[in-house]
């Protein structure tokens, strides 16, 4: 922290805005490692005035998560897979906290894309199967709950979640 904080402060590369950006980046990083949300916020903040990464939006959600400030971790979420739509940690962690607001419907999309690729995540997959069955797809989410119990069979969820469908 220190060294990114006489970098900063050395003026060296006010002349550079992307490499202040990742500078700030890399500081804000920082003090999250050290469990410090409240100073790696600014700093987040500070470096998407210059650059527009995922990285750095999903890095902010993380703190604003820890603070219990989930409506501003779903915004940083949202600017992340703006940022990379391919990117599928993003939509796995927007799945996850639009599930938990109990948005089934709009955690959908990204927990499918999401279960797409990752194919073995638990909670992606438990994630995908409830918002499917309570959006009213239980063809899908039969589908899912049976995944489920392939890959973890005593998992109770997935057996419950079967007998609600009727599959």
């Amino acid at each position: 922290i220190e060294l990114y904080t006489k970098a900063i402060e050395s003026g060296t590369f006010s002349g550079d805005p992307q490499t202040l950006g990742n500078i700030y980046f890399g500081r804000g990083i920082a003090h999250r490692k050290k469990d410090d949300c409240n100073s790696a916020i600014p700093d987040l903040q500070k470096a998407l005035e210059t650059i527009n990464k995922g990285d750095i939006h999903f890095t902010l959600a993380a703190c604003h998560l820890k603070l219990n400030q989930e409506d501003l971790a779903l915004k940083d979420l949202d600017n992340a897979v703006k940022a990379d739509p391919d990117a599928i940690m993003y939509r796995s962690a927007r799945c996850k906290l639009l599930f938990n607001k109990r948005d089934f419907a709009g955690a959908l999309p990204d927990c499918e894309k999401a279960l797409a690729v990752t194919g073995t995540d638990k909670d992606l997959m438990i994630a995908t199967a409830q918002s499917a069955e309570q959006t009213g797809n239980r063809t899908r989410a039969a589908e899912v709950y049976r995944k489920l119990l392939a890959a973890d069979p005593g998992n109770t969820i997935a057996a419950e979640g079967l007998k609600r469908v009727g599959s």
